[in-house]
């Protein structure tokens, strides 16, 4: 009877969060106990395929329950109020993975009590059945090279073709950093820094790069609030003829910098780019919300700033950063698009000003161990506390190119980085 309730109590949780069926990848019908139970979890998956909304009528078409809502609306009896998807799957299918093992052992002893048997047969028997139940989760990713090989050639054969100079993976907005690394690719890419030295700069600059390629973007934004960060792009758009300075006080503006404001919505209003400005978003529902858009809209790069505002599991600072940047790591490895996450530096480096190392990220020392690449803009100051304009983004961690650093200066009417 307690398999029945965990099982009731996902499926409720679903129909609340309609995102959360995304957290459920791991988990098959048959994993169900009822059968009512594998129909709707079934339907719940083939909603979620079409890129349709979970909920009581779409669940009710899909099952054809009309003359028995009482199926669909008894799974939201009885839900908790703090919903844990997580810890329903993996007590889903901790029970499947029991009943399992009591068919296993049935069928054991069956065979152990068959006199015509040998002893070495249910010995082998009994080892192998056992032995795939334990592989069917533990190794359904494994596949041979073979089968990975034909989508490796493609991908290298559509990149060849590419025009001299185009960047591979998606633009930075600065040529000489794009050449050093190759752009963004499907990676984990952590922007660090000390405050107001340019990482969501340089974060806006790759979203805006994207969006002129009219890509989908999904912009998670702890920090600033939707508004602002529409703001911060328009200068760059507007190539500084509207700048962050007149945002601030539009009345600096004259009638020429209006004009070139309404060009910039003109442009803008088509892009793309979906802002989720949510406060104290926790990593389960962050991940389980860009499973769902990127399944909607088809989304090919995720950014969220900044990586310390977002609430992770965990007894401190250190396990809770730890978990948020391993999600942000796994959410990359099962989308398969470029992550891009912003994290500050530990308050005794912002202190001492220094030139930033990957080992200074603020948190946990699973964020450089996570990403794949680390790239830190640093604004050097003189004795007086001005910025020298001797700016650089340094490389700091990079899986397929090396470590180093490439000259920018920040222009200030753009809000971007440029060449220097």
């Amino acid at each position: 009877m307690t398999d029945v309730l965990h099982e009731r109590a996902l499926l409720g949780g679903i129909l609340l969060n309609p995102d959360a069926i995304y957290q459920c990848s791991v988990l098959k019908p048959e994993d169900f106990e009822t059968f009512d139970h594998r129909r709707v979890f079934s339907a719940m998956r083939e909603i979620a395929m079409v890129a349709d909304v979970i909920d009581l009528v779409t669940l009710g078409a899909k099952l054809h329950k009309a003359d028995d809502p009482s199926l669909i609306s008894a799974l939201l009896d009885g839900i908790p109020d703090r919903q844990n998807v997580d810890t329903y799957v993996r007590m889903v299918v901790d029970s499947s993975r029991r009943r399992a093992l009591r068919r296993a052992g049935n069928a054991i002893v069956a065979q152990c009590d068959d006199p015509a048997e040998s002893t070495a047969d249910c010995m082998e028997v009994a080892a192998s059945k056992i032995l795939n139940i334990a592989a069917d989760r533990e190794s359904g990713d494994t596949v041979v090279v073979g089968d990975t090989l034909a989508a490796v050639h493609t991908s290298l054969t559509e990149r060849a073709a590419r025009p001299a100079g185009e960047t591979m993976g998606l633009s930075t907005g600065i040529p000489t950093l794009d050449a050093y690394i190759g752009g963004i690719g499907d990676e984990y890419v952590i922007v660090g820094g000390y405050p107001n030295e340019g990482k969501t700069v340089l974060v806006a600059q790759i979203v805006v790069e994207a969006a002129r390629r009219y890509l989908p973007v999904l912009w998670f934004s702890a920090e600033m609030n939707r508004r602002k960060v529409v703001l911060r792009m328009i200068p760059q758009l507007a190539d500084g003829l509207v700048t962050g300075e007149m945002l601030r006080d539009p009345r600096k503006m004259g009638t020429v910098e209006l004009q070139e404001l309404d060009r910039t919505r003109g442009i803008m209003q088509d892009w793309p780019i979906f802002i989720n400005d949510k406060v104290g978003m926790d990593g389960d529902t962050l991940y389980s919300h860009a499973m769902a858009m990127k399944e909607r809209h088809g989304i090919v790069l995720i950014v969220a700033d900044y990586l310390q505002r977002f609430r992770g599991k965990g007894d401190n600072t250190t396990e809770r950063i730890a978990n948020l940047t391993s999600m942000f790591g796994r959410l990359q490895k099962t989308l398969r698009i470029p992550v891009v996450v912003v994290s500050n530096l530990a308050r005794n480096i912002e202190k001492a000003k220094r030139r930033p190392r990957i080992y200074d990220l603020k948190g946990s020392g699973d964020i450089e161990y996570d990403a794949d690449v680390i790239l830190m803009p640093f604004r050097p100051e003189d004795e007086q506390g001005a910025f020298t304009y001797k700016d650089e983004i340094i490389i700091g961690k990079h899986r397929d190119a090396q470590i180093g650093s490439v000259p920018v200066e920040f222009h200030n009417p753009t809000l971007t980085f440029k060449e220097r």
